[in-house]
C-alpha cells in the first residue's frame, strides 16, 4: 500500500502481480523491458477518501477514473527512475478501458459498477483507415525513406499530450516548428534559384542563425511576409520558444497540461500563418 500526494488531491494505491494468462508458456515473473505486459502486469487499486470529495461528485465515474489515471501515472513517474524500470512509461484511460469502482461505506457493505471508456470512436474491422489513406500507406512503405520528418515530430506531439508527457510535447513541438519552417525556406529558396542556401542559414561569425532570428528576418528576407509581426509570432515566442529554452536550460522542469497543449496550438497555428501568407511572396527565378 502507498500513499500518493498530487497538486489537488491525495489518494492510496495497493498493486498486485499478475502472470499474463494469454499466452501458451505462463511466466510467473517479471521481464525486463516488457512495456505491454505479455509476461505479466499489474492490477492496481486507487483508494480516495470520499470526505474529501464533494458529495456532487460522488457518482461522477469519469471523473474518478481520469483521477486514477493521474495517481498512478504520479506513482510510475516515480517508480520508473527508483526501481530503474526505464521502459515502463504512463497509462491513459484508452490503454486501461476497463474500470471496476468499488463504493465500500462504513458498515463494510460495498457496491461494484463497472465502468468502461475509451478515447475516441471504435473502428470496425477492416476499416480502420479509408481506401485514400490505404493507397498513401502502400506508395509509403514502397520507398526506403521515412515519413516527413515534421509530419513524424507532429505524430510525436500528440502521442506525448495522450501520454500526459508535458515537456516533451513542449520540447518537440519547438522542433517541429524548426523543422517546419527550414524545410519551408529551402524549398522556397530552391524554387528562387539560389545556390548559397546553406551559408543564408548561417551568421557573420559562420554558426547557424537562432530560430529567432530565422524567424523574425530570414521568413521576410524569403518571402517578403513580416511574420515577426504578427500574433502568431507572439504566441510562438511565448509559448513555444521561451518555454523550451526554459526546460532545456534547467530554469523550469515541469509543465503543466494548458502550457502543453498551447505550445502545439501555437505551433501549428504560425505555421498555418507562414504556409499562407509567406506562400504568396516567394517568387521564382535567379537571386
Amino acid at each position: 500500500y502507498y500513499d500518493l500526494a498530487l497538486p489537488h488531491f491525495s489518494a492510496g494505491i495497493r498493486l498486485l502481480r499478475r502472470a499474463n494468462p494469454h499466452r501458451e508458456i505462463v511466466m510467473m515473473g517479471e521481464v525486463p523491458g516488457d512495456r505491454t505486459g505479455r509476461a505479466s502486469f499489474s492490477s492496481v487499486r486507487v483508494i480516495f477518501d470520499m470526505s474529501h470529495i464533494l458529495p456532487e461528485h460522488h457518482g461522477n465515474f469519469p471523473l474518478f477514473c481520469e483521477l486514477s489515471i493521474e495517481a498512478i501515472n504520479h506513482f510510475i513517474d516515480h517508480y520508473r527512475v527508483i526501481a530503474d524500470r526505464p521502459y515502463i512509461g504512463p497509462v491513459t484511460m484508452a490503454v486501461i478501458q476497463s474500470f471496476m469502482v468499488t463504493t465500500e461505506f462504513e458498515g463494510g457493505q460495498q457496491i461494484q459498477q463497472h465502468y468502461g471508456t475509451a478515447s475516441g470512436p471504435l473502428h470496425g474491422m477492416g476499416g480502420a483507415i479509408t481506401d485514400d489513406q490505404d493507397i498513401k500507406l502502400r506508395e509509403a512503405i514502397a520507398s526506403p525513406n521515412p515519413p516527413v520528418i515534421h509530419d513524424t515530430l507532429d505524430a510525436n506531439i500528440r502521442n506525448h499530450l495522450d501520454l500526459q508527457e508535458w515537456r516533451l510535447a513542449v520540447i518537440e513541438s519547438a522542433v517541429a516548428f524548426e523543422a517546419w519552417l527550414s524545410m519551408f525556406l529551402r524549398d522556397a529558396l530552391t524554387s528562387q534559384g539560389r545556390s548559397d542556401i546553406d551559408k543564408i542559414f548561417l551568421n557573420s561569425r559562420g554558426l547557424p542563425k537562432s530560430i529567432t532570428n530565422i524567424a523574425q528576418n530570414l521568413v521576410k528576407e524569403v518571402s517578403g511576409f513580416d511574420f515577426a509581426s504578427t500574433s502568431e509570432y507572439s504566441d510562438w515566442e511565448c509559448n513555444v520558444r521561451d518555454l523550451r529554452n526554459d526546460l532545456v536550460h534547467g530554469k523550469i522542469f515541469d509543465v503543466s497540461r494548458t502550457q502543453a497543449n498551447l505550445a502545439y496550438s501555437s505551433v501549428k497555428s504560425a505555421i498555418n500563418c507562414i504556409a499562407q501568407q509567406g506562400s504568396g511572396g516567394v517568387q521564382s527565378g535567379g537571386a
